[in-house]
């Protein structure tokens, strides 16, 4: 065997928000349990859905459904209670970003998350069809394959982090920020620049904050909408930038360019 593979669900027998937040950590966890299984074969982790796509302790075959695969997806629409509204919440977008960063540890090759569109995607069936959460999938794209800086003291329960030095147009270092706990979070943060030095070492500079938000209309009925985005400047104050994470949140802060 070549590589391994394996599906993951956090929901099983329980299906209330404290599963979905608690199973961040065991998703590491796991990850590295994997990782040792695997003894340096790649390991690939996915489908990660939110409900289980089939009856693990089914006794019958199950019945057939539609077949518009667009709207109903490929199999998992046959098991009942497979769609979870909470697939369309921006705060699955905040979810999603602490599950990459539970499970991005030496060893795992591949993520692959939820379906391509439909009640269980990041999307409706069309272009303009995307839920909150394709922002964040779009965030965790631009990060692949690039080293993450590892994180120094420590971060409030149930909030995750993950900065990288994305050389983009802009040159900006990044940070990503997942706050799942249920209240806002206020984080002070030194994210040293070494393009921008001081007199006495790399420095930081000012950023814009994103915040993925839902647009007023959406609805869990509504399947196309667009992720509404908004933005703000945070300054650089003593070294250090303040964010605040409301809860279930999910902003990425970068730093602008340095003319």
């Amino acid at each position: 065997m070549t590589a391994l593979a394996f599906s993951v669900t956090p929901h099983m027998h329980a299906l209330e928000r404290e599963q979905l937040v608690e199973s961040i950590a065991v998703q590491r966890t796991v990850a590295e349990n994997a990782v040792r299984i695997a003894r340096g074969r790649p390991l690939h982790i996915g489908p990660i859905t939110l409900r289980p796509r089939f009856n693990a302790v089914a006794t019958t075959a199950p019945v057939a459904g539609p077949d518009k695969i667009e709207f109903t997806g490929y199999g998992p629409e046959h098991l009942p209670e497979a769609t979870d509204a909470r697939q369309q919440s921006a705060a699955l977008a905040a979810w999603l970003i602490a599950s990459v960063d539970a499970f991005a540890v030496p060893g795992v090759a591949s993520l692959c998350y939820f379906e391509a569109w439909g009640a269980r995607g990041i999307g409706g069936s069309g272009v303009a069809a995307r839920y909150p959460v394709a922002t964040a999938v779009e965030w965790m794209r631009e990060l692949e394959g690039v080293p993450l800086r590892e994180l120094r003291g420590e971060l409030p329960p149930a909030v995750a982090i993950l900065i990288a030095d994305i050389r983009n147009a802009s040159g900006a270092p990044t940070a990503v920020i997942a706050n799942l706990s249920d209240r806002t979070q206020v984080l002070r943060l030194e994210i040293a620049d070494s393009a921008l030095r001081t007199g006495d070492g790399p420095g930081c500079r000012p950023g814009v904050l994103e915040r993925v938000v839902t647009p007023q209309h959406a609805t869990a009925r509504i399947a196309l909408l667009r992720p509404a985005m908004s933005s703000e400047t945070v300054p650089c104050v003593d070294g250090c930038i303040t964010v605040s994470v409301q809860a279930g949140e999910a902003v990425r802060w970068r730093a602008t360019a340095v003319h």
